[in-house]
């Protein structure tokens, strides 16, 4: 039988002050909170961009020149910064089978049990020696080759892995901490752009 797969519901809302307290619900559940030891994006972050989408928004409301572009721009960064916490929660349900819905709730999130199991875009785990860490993609119909890279300082930089013919592949020599793993594709003579990125916690 195949293992059942959790999906997060993320159904963001459009208004900014509903938004704005769902987003800081969830890094009160997460600060503090064992089961994530290393949040990417940083939990500090993620409310420094909060107060400037708090303070962009009041603005915005004054019609002022130029203050709705500007909120927007805050707003996009606070909509990725928690679709990138959504990412990092979910690899440590990866990490955690059987006790999802407890992990996933203990964020803030919600969870939807998928009505069949279906392979995430994109899974690690450890390898056979000590930091080792095997990455596996969706196998994309086509692909010639998958280009792999990690990060370890939160996707400021990012390290090449190598590039391989199947969906899967190795580093070593990884430290203890959350890196963040991500590939593109190549089919005939066309590159895809990067997936979204993969936090996993090496242990």
């Amino acid at each position: 039988m195949k293992a059942k797969q959790f999906v997060i519901v993320l159904q963001l809302s459009k208004v900014v002050a509903v938004l704005l307290v769902f987003c800081r619900h969830v890094v009160q559940a997460m600060t503090n909170n064992v089961w994530f030891p290393d949040p990417s994006p940083t939990l500090q972050g993620v409310t420094a961009h909060l107060d400037d989408l708090q303070s962009s928004q009041a603005r915005a409301l004054t019609r002022a020149e130029g203050a709705a572009a500007a909120r927007d721009l805050d707003l996009k960064q606070v909509v990725d910064d928690v679709k990138r916490l959504a990412w990092y929660v979910t690899s440590i349900l990866l990490q955690n089978p059987g006790q999802e819905a407890v992990i996933a709730e203990s964020a803030g999130f919600t969870l939807r049990k998928a009505s069949r199991a279906t392979k995430p875009f994109l899974a690690a785990s450890m390898g056979p020696s000590p930091g080792q860490v095997i990455v596996r993609a969706k196998a994309i119909k086509g692909a010639g080759a998958y280009e792999w890279q990690y990060s370890v300082d939160g996707g400021e930089s990012w390290l090449a892995m190598g590039t391989s013919t199947v969906a899967n592949h190795g580093v070593t020599g990884l430290g203890q901490g959350t890196v963040l793993f991500r590939f593109r594709t190549t089919r005939k003579n066309t590159t895809s752009d990067w997936s979204q990125t993969l936090s996993f916690h090496v242990h």
